[in-house]
């Protein structure tokens, strides 16, 4: 993730010259002095004691600059698929700054193939789009493992062309890196599932979420939780959560249930008369007060016969009319 930023931010650089970002200066062309390679790049004392260096194969003139911006600053995008990269872009100025590393992952993806084609040699834009294919590559979300081996050969071979076109002082570690890409993505699996784009993307938004700044984390965990459990109210019915589920267990017996008044359980059908009048029989028979009504009216004796709905009657009257 952060290899493309800083290979992008090189890339850039020194494509467009950018003060304090560019790896083609004179202290590169010492360098190419003191190894002793590429004769025709090394700085060179003119006559009058000024010192004089010669263009890059890569160098573009403030034409080919001004219309590499312009690709960048009109280039339109998806909603949610990058941030506006056209507010980092200065095309009076020639130069692209303040962009984070979701911004560079697509340039690097996307962008930079369309902008160096018309202004770059052929041999120095091959080898740019050859990098950007690769990164593609060890981003794609399928990958062959019969493939990764003709990934680790192309990268070498990318590497060895950039070292044809840039000067020494390109190469730091960041331009090396992309060589072991490949052993990472054997080891510890694809690279989307583990990038940080994501978190980066909305880190903004989540620092929003802070009101507590001595518990920074516990705020956003918090706020976040807060988010997840008001979009859950309104999921369709086949997602079940806890504002959807019912009280007691679900055997997923009814359908076409009421979301504002769920059933708290399920019919099992009417009872039987008879087993009703045993029911109506025994609570009768256990209550104190009728016991001793009928053994003061000597009733125990033709309990059988008694038309207990009489009895019923009797005490709901006794017990609710008095």
């Amino acid at each position: 993730m952060h290899i493309e930023k800083n290979i992008c931010d090189s890339l850039l650089g020194t494509l467009l010259e950018i003060d304090g970002k560019s790896k083609n200066h004179e202290k590169s062309r010492y360098d190419l002095q003191e190894i002793r390679i590429r004769k025709e790049l090394q700085r060179r004392i003119n006559n009058d004691g000024t010192i004089s260096l010669a263009k890059s194969c890569f160098y573009m003139k403030p034409k080919e600059k001004s219309l590499f911006c312009t690709v960048m600053k009109n280039a339109k995008l998806p909603k949610g698929c990058a941030s506006n990269i056209s507010e980092r872009v200065q095309v009076k100025e020639m130069k692209i700054s303040g962009y984070k590393s979701h911004d560079a992952h697509f340039i690097m993806h996307y962008l930079l193939q369309v902008a160096i084609r018309k202004v770059l040699p052929k041999n120095v834009s091959l080898a740019l789009i050859r990098l950007r294919n690769f990164f593609r590559a060890i981003c794609s979300k399928v990958i062959r493992r019969r493939d990764l081996e003709t990934i680790q050969s192309e990268i070498v071979k990318i590497t060895c062309e950039l070292e044809k076109i840039f000067h020494p002082t390109f190469f730091d570690i960041m331009p090396h890196l992309p060589i072991h890409l490949v052993n990472e993505i054997k080891l510890g699996g694809l690279a989307h599932l583990r990038w940080m784009y994501p978190i980066e993307r909305n880190l903004c938004k989540y620092k929003a979420f802070v009101r507590n700044r001595s518990r920074p984390e516990a705020s956003i965990a918090e706020r976040f939780l807060t988010y997840l459990i008001f979009c859950s109210r309104y999921l369709h019915d086949g997602v079940k959560t806890k504002f959807s589920r019912y009280q007691t267990v679900d055997d997923e017996f009814s359908q076409n249930l009421s979301p504002i008044f769920p059933n708290i359980c399920h019919l099992i059908g009417s009872k039987k008369k008879i087993l009703f009048s045993w029911m109506h029989s025994y609570v009768l028979k256990h209550i104190d007060m009728l016991c001793s009504i009928l053994e003061m009216s000597k009733w125990k004796s033709l309990s059988s016969k008694i038309n207990y709905i009489n009895i019923y009657l009797f005490l709901y009257n006794f017990f609710f009319i008095i």
